[in-house]
């Protein structure tokens, strides 16, 4: 029985060592930050640090001679090792990071003539303390909130990430909100897309903790930032919240999303691809000279609905197209855009602009807001009418339309003096914007208002009028 039980153990044993994995020369077996395990087991960890510098310490087979490490064109040999069994550890001291977020470090191992055994690369995450913040799940509850509260991400219920190659929910679902910058003095301070911004809260970063996660959520969700409390009420319609790429904390390149302010708080409309940008509220401080419509023109401005070349150039009197129009409506009323545009697109001819406002013009069509022609065409560049602003309004605004002719005639003649020139399918619509208060007629007589208005229904609408209607439509529904 002894025999048989010796014999049993000298097999496993024997099994045991031929399993064992076998080194290759050179090879990096391990490699920590500080005392966090970055690599081992040929796996890679997410690593945080609030600290700025770490040791950086690599164990490697008893072949190297010695390492290289740091960041790309800044590698500090490393000659000195401990040696336990056959493995050698080198550690280079407080290796200090280059930047706030990623950063990206590279080891190397060589042998005694300088040839290049192994190289790996790897990501340390690195921010202050106090200013950064990750989730497991990301999902959980459907909402998430960071920093007292001062930015609030809203998922909604159901909502995964896809996974970049398969299009599928993924199974990672950490989540990473950091500060970039506590107060930020660049935005507003050099020419550019912010020329007449300034920065009114943090510049926070929303990352990803996993790269498998694609760009986009299943479903759209919201972004609340928290602004300072020296920002008047008076101020608030100026407001809007900026973002750019995950590595432009500077804004270079921004993107305005709009937003509606409450309490202190600013919130975005609905989007797919939260992560991977910085986020923060910016205010608007220039005065604009729009005559009669400053009122209206400067918070649309502000909120990247009117461009703000068209101030530059004083053409705020020119005629709206067609494609600015779907843009300030879709933005106006906060229509989730689009994941993307799609593969089979509804109009022929919108490949003529460029890729963002061909989104709002589909994003538009989709929702129901704005159509085409009868020959599938959109006419992007065509200048807007006022009888095609109504019908795009009273869709915007979900307003009751009256389907009776004879009624809704009866009814445009107590409005406007010239209402059989108002085409029969904008009728309903001009009937229930003007009820509305979002449009008004043009006195006939500017000396004798008893001659009453006009509608001027194939009058091409100027962005001062445009602007201003669109203002009302958002005051009526409270998102101004």
């Amino acid at each position: 029985m002894r025999k048989s039980i010796a014999s049993l153990l000298a097999i496993i044993l024997i099994l045991t060592l031929t399993v064992q994995p076998v080194l290759a020369a050179g090879e990096i077996i391990s490699i920590k930050v500080g005392n966090q395990e970055v690599y081992s087991n040929s796996e890679f960890k997410d690593i945080y640090t609030y600290n700025r510098q770490e040791d950086i310490s690599v164990t490697t087979t008893d072949a190297v001679y010695h390492i290289h490490t740091g960041f790309s064109g800044s590698l500090h040999q490393v000659t000195d090792h401990t040696v336990s069994s056959a493995t050698y550890t080198f550690t280079y001291q407080d290796l200090e990071f280059i930047q706030k977020g990623v950063n990206t470090i590279y080891v190397e191992t060589d042998d005694i003539s300088n040839g290049t055994l192994e190289d790996k690369s790897f990501d340390v995450h690195y921010c202050e303390r106090d200013s950064f913040y990750r989730t497991e799940n990301v999902f959980k509850g459907g909402n998430i909130t960071a920093f007292d509260s001062a930015i609030k991400l809203s998922m909604g219920k159901n909502n995964y990430y896809k996974d970049s190659s398969t299009d599928m929910a993924t199974i990672d679902t950490v989540l990473t909100i950091s500060i970039e910058d506590r107060v930020n003095t660049h935005i507003g301070e050099n020419p550019g897309d912010l020329k007449s911004y300034s920065c009114v809260s943090p510049v926070y970063k929303v990352l990803p903790g996993d790269t498998t996660h694609s760009d986009r959520l299943s479903k759209p969700s919201t972004l609340s930032i928290k602004f300072d409390t020296g920002v008047p009420l008076s101020q608030y319609s100026k407001l809007c919240i900026i973002r750019s790429d995950a590595n432009d904390e500077d804004f270079s390149n921004p993107e305005l999303l709009g937003g509606v302010t409450k309490s202190g708080i600013i919130t975005t409309d609905p989007i797919y691809d939260l992560q991977n940008h910085c986020y923060a509220v910016a205010l608007y401080n220039r005065a604009i000279n729009a005559d009669w419509a400053e009122f209206s023109v400067t918070p649309l401005v502000a909120k990247g609905m009117i461009d703000e070349t068209l101030v530059d150039g004083n053409n705020l009197t020119d005629n709206t197209t067609r494609a600015n129009f779907a843009k300030m409506v879709v933005k106006g009323m906060g229509v989730a855009l689009l994941p993307g545009i799609p593969s089979d697109p509804v109009f022929s001819d919108t490949n003529t602009v460029n890729a963002d406002d061909r989104l709002y013009i589909e994003t538009a069509a989709a929702y129901g807001i704005m159509r085409g022609d009868a020959g599938g065409t959109f006419r992007p560049g065509a200048s807007l009418t006022r009888q095609e602003a109504a019908a795009v309004l009273a869709n915007a605004a979900n307003l009751k339309l009256v389907d009776d002719q004879t009624k809704v005639n009866a009814g445009l003649q107590k409005l406007y003096v010239d209402y059989n020139t108002i085409s029969s399918w904008a009728g309903p619509a001009v009937m229930a914007v003007s009820q509305a208060k979002l449009m008004v007629g043009i006195p006939v007589s500017a000396d004798d208002p008893s001659q009453g208005n006009n509608f001027s229904p194939t009058t091409n609408l100027k962005y001062l009028e445009s602007a201003t209607m669109v203002y009302n439509l958002m005051k009526k529904n409270k998102r101004i």
